[in-house]
């Protein structure tokens, strides 16, 4: 992975850069999910965490980096080259990728609220009704649900909008645009100060968390939640003994809890969210990368190492900030939240607000990694539409920056709803529902991948090949399996938002189809939209477009040698004949042919 000499075509990583961007798989998920784990299943958690990582992830982060490598295109490229008429399950990942983007924005700014909530929003415990009734966990979710979303009684009563998390919001949407204005090979200059500044920050954490535990108020016992006919009650007790059962139940070694297929799931959609295995982050990544096999070997290895290693650590950093119960029942909705999303802004709050510095490492480290983690993700779904958008408007706004301006004031504008009062509601509904059917778009995905990994010219044996993609395949459908059980045993059964099933009547019904459109629309529109797309390019009559959509290009491919020459990759549209200005898809630059235009050159 050595420097890559100036010249035409994607720019390449460095070792030490793509190190930095590596960090991106910690994100919002590793480091706020991987402690809940560690503290819901005690330590032993890990053992499930890396057996799902070393059989699975493995061969499905080889493949799709090695085939960014091989063709130097964005996943929509690539689909688009190797089986045009599956190009639309590309497009349904990339529109998965957005809408959890969005919501993304939303749990990002509400870690940028917390940064400074110890400072400047101190809240009147006295002033609460049931004050004296409170016990010192119900205080974070008193201020979280009462004093932060102002939450109204259910997703129909939309409420007022809360002006500082619109302000959250538009800050974070501000510094997305200005991380994925320029172009992608900008990453790696981004992730060189947003990675080490996070880890900094967490690192204050760390030591001053086990060199000097955070201070207890004498009005906040801790408490062990007891569930007693259904309803939820306080049992109080003193620090000494809440600190004994702490480390019993984290440290503690017993298998007991991995019998249950729930930490062996909840460690598998870890994986797939963090990693980005089926979002398009891992071929882009390829991209920057030299096509032999001991550079594909080296970057697998490291991004393994920069994922499995710092979430631990960021666990164990957060471990004397967590209280036992942290995130059982405290919020009645937090099984609907990103898991981990509660122990962060609930059960740590709680002690880590009497240090209100340190509490800002801690909120604005996390907001950094996820931040890192959204604009990878929002440059290969910007990075793909701008090159699919017709000529007319890139001779109109001639500037990425422009276009990816308006993309993220959109965005913005898509996200207003969440800063209402409701908002919350409507956040679980999408986060409830979303992926619910993604075990489709990974088995469609096999397909087109596995064609492109075996169809190399210039690998090194067919049996290697073979044997590769044969442990690709067989592991995207033991994860799609897997899923399914999981959808159908713990997740379909149960409804999104319903607070009172007594009191919620027939309304429960509308939210369940809203829901389910947002698990259905964005699968059946993006195939749609690609099967069309496929069939109208080509010429000749229907039958024909169809059987040329199903047929892939044959591709000259980067040989194995430790220089390399793909930069020649063909082109994933065929440029309209009839046109006076025709369109040539270069990686991240669109070449417009016109003697009428000023400039040769539009970057996009």
């Amino acid at each position: 992975m050595e420097a890559a000499p100036n010249g035409p075509g994607i720019p390449k990583w460095n070792t030490f850069n793509y190190g930095m961007v590596c960090f991106y798989s910690i994100g919002l998920h590793a480091s706020i999910s991987l402690p809940y784990y560690l503290v819901k299943y005690s330590v032993t958690y890990l053992l499930a965490h890396y057996i799902i990582l070393l059989s699975f992830c493995v061969p499905i982060c080889y493949v799709q980096i090695k085939l960014g490598a091989i063709y130097r295109q964005n996943i929509l490229g690539i689909y688009s080259l190797l089986v045009p008429i599956l190009k639309g399950c590309a497009i349904t990942i990339l529109i998965l990728s957005y809408i959890r983007s969005l919501t993304g924005s939303l749990e990002l700014s509400y870690c940028l609220y917390y940064a400074f909530a110890s400072f400047f929003s101190p809240y009147d415990e006295s002033s609460h009704p049931n004050h004296s009734e409170m016990s010192g966990h119900q205080r974070p979710i008193v201020f979280f649900k009462e004093y932060f979303l102002q939450i109204s009684d259910g997703l129909s009563e939309e409420g007022n909008m809360v002006w500082y998390l619109a302000i959250a919001l538009l800050v974070t949407w501000f510094l997305l645009f200005m991380c994925t204005a320029k172009e992608p090979s900008f990453m790696n200059k981004l992730a060189f100060v947003l990675s080490p500044t996070a880890l900094i920050l967490l690192l204050v954490v760390l030591v001053y968390g086990w060199v000097a535990p955070p201070p207890v108020a004498p009005s906040e016992p801790f408490g062990s939640l007891v569930e007693v006919n259904g309803s939820f009650s306080y049992h109080e007790k003193n620090i000494d003994e809440e600190q004994e059962d702490q480390e019993l139940g984290v440290w503690s070694l017993s298998l007991a809890k991995l019998y249950s297929p729930q930490p062996w799931m909840n460690a598998l959609i870890l994986h797939i969210y963090s990693l980005g295995l089926w979002s398009g982050v891992l071929p882009t990544i390829g991209a920057h990368l030299y096509n032999n096999k001991t550079t594909i070997v080296r970057a697998n290895v490291i991004l393994f190492l920069v994922y499995g290693l710092v979430p631990v650590v960021f666990g164990i950093a957060f471990i004397p900030f967590i209280s036992t119960n942290s995130n059982y029942g405290m919020f009645e909705y937090g099984e609907k939240l990103k898991p981990g999303l509660g122990l962060l802004l609930l059960g740590m709050f709680g002690k880590i607000r009497h240090v209100p510095g340190i509490a800002m490492c801690l909120y604005l480290g996390v907001y950094l990694l996820g931040m890192l983690h959204m604009v990878l993700h929002l440059t290969v779904i910007w990075e793909a539409l701008l090159c699919s958008l017709p000529t007319c408007i890139l001779q109109f706004f001639r500037r990425r920056s422009t276009l990816v301006a308006i993309l993220s004031f959109l965005s913005f504008i898509l996200c207003i709803p969440y800063s209402f009062q409701s908002g919350v509601y409507l956040y679980m509904l999408v986060n409830s529902y979303l992926d619910r059917l993604i075990f489709t778009v990974i088995i469609v995905s096999i397909v087109p991948t596995v064609i492109g990994y075996i169809k190399q010219n210039l690998m090194y044996l067919l049996l290697e090949r073979a044997l590769m993609s044969l442990w690709y395949g067989a592991s995207s459908l033991v994860i799609a399996a897997m899923l399914i059980y999981y959808f159908a045993v713990y997740v379909y059964p149960f409804p999104a938002t319903i607070r009172d099933p007594k009191a919620e009547g027939a309304s429960s019904d509308d939210r369940q189809c809203l829901g389910w459109f947002v698990a259905v629309g964005p699968i059946i529109f993006g195939f749609i939209l690609g099967a069309f797309h496929a069939v109208y390019t080509e010429k000749g009559s229907f039958t024909e477009r169809c059987i040329r959509a199903l047929k892939s290009d044959s591709l000259q491919t980067a040989d194995s040698s430790e220089y390399d020459v793909s930069d020649k990759t063909p082109q994933t549209t065929s440029s309209k004949s009839n046109s006076d200005v025709t369109l040539s898809k270069i990686e991240t630059e669109v070449v417009i042919d016109n003697q009428d235009l000023s400039s040769d050159l539009v970057k996009v």
